[in-house]
């Protein structure tokens, strides 16, 4: 009887040390390398997702160049998650882009995080004439030269679908 009250303890506070590691489990821009930074910080407040070539030159976005140098970083799946969670919407889709070229099961995971999302992050001033303020239900992408205001549904089920995934650079 003793044993097995002393495995029984044991086993308690071996849950216990598991649950407070795991809670304590936070991402951290300072485990970044400075280019995953830069990048991170760079999504976390996009105002604009846009994927494949935009502009009247069809040049990669600053935004998805960031994306992939995020991608490199050997604590990439930590700042996906946390774009998902408190990036701006446009920087949460682009969090969603990350984990589903990096781990399926963590897409879907943080699918249902960023479609639960109801209050949108405080507006950062960029200064640029394409960021503007959609609403809570709404995002701002852009395809080619056209700036579209979207349903935040409608990208999160087009990059499910993998409607982005032929713009993408082979990484």
């Amino acid at each position: 009887m003793k044993r097995f009250l002393a495995f029984v303890v044991l086993n308690f506070a071996l849950f216990g040390l598991h649950t407070t590691s795991v809670q304590t489990e936070e991402f951290s821009q300072e485990q970044l390398s400075p280019k995953g930074k830069m990048a991170y910080s760079k999504l976390a407040v996009a105002c604009i997702f846009r994927v494949g070539g935009v502009g009247y030159s069809g040049e990669t976005s600053k935004e998805e160049l960031a994306l992939y140098d995020l991608l490199e970083e050997a604590q990439a799946l930590a700042a996906l998650k946390s774009l998902v969670k408190s990036g701006s919407y446009e920087g949460g889709l682009y969090g969603l882009l990350g984990l589903s070229i990096k781990d399926h099961g963590e897409f879907n995971r943080a699918v249902e995080i960023y479609k639960a999302r109801k209050e949108r992050p405080e507006w950062q001033e960029t200064g640029s004439f394409e960021c503007f303020r959609a609403t809570s239900e709404t995002v701002t992408t852009q395809s080619g030269c056209i700036i579209y205001t979207q349903p935040r549904e409608k990208v999160v089920t087009a990059i499910q679908s993998g409607h982005f995934d032929r713009f993408l650079y082979a990484k």
